[in-house]
C-alpha cells in the first residue's frame, strides 16, 4: 500500500504525478486532511489546452505542495 509506505518515510519528499487529477480526491486516505507535509500533488500539461483544463482542478486538491510537469509544451 502506497500510502502506507508514504507514512512510514516522512524524511522522504514524495512527487505524485497524473495526467488524471480529477481521479486525485477519491483515492486519498481517510488521515490526509489538507495534505501530508512530505507529499507533493502534480498533473503533467503538454500544452496550454490541458494546463487550462488541469491546474483548476490540481487547485482544488488538498495538498502541501503542488507542481506542474510541463512538457512537451507543444502548441
Amino acid at each position: 500500500d502506497l500510502c502506507a509506505l508514504i507514512r512510514e518515510t516522512p524524511s522522504l519528499d514524495w512527487m505524485l504525478l497524473t495526467k488524471r487529477p480529477q481521479n486525485i480526491v477519491r483515492h486519498l486516505p481517510p488521515d490526509w486532511g489538507e495534505g501530508w507535509p512530505n507529499v507533493w500533488m502534480g498533473t503533467t500539461v503538454e500544452n496550454q489546452t490541458e494546463a487550462d483544463r488541469r491546474v483548476p482542478v490540481l487547485l482544488s486538491v488538498p495538498a502541501a505542495v503542488r507542481f506542474l510537469s510541463c512538457e512537451p509544451l507543444l502548441g
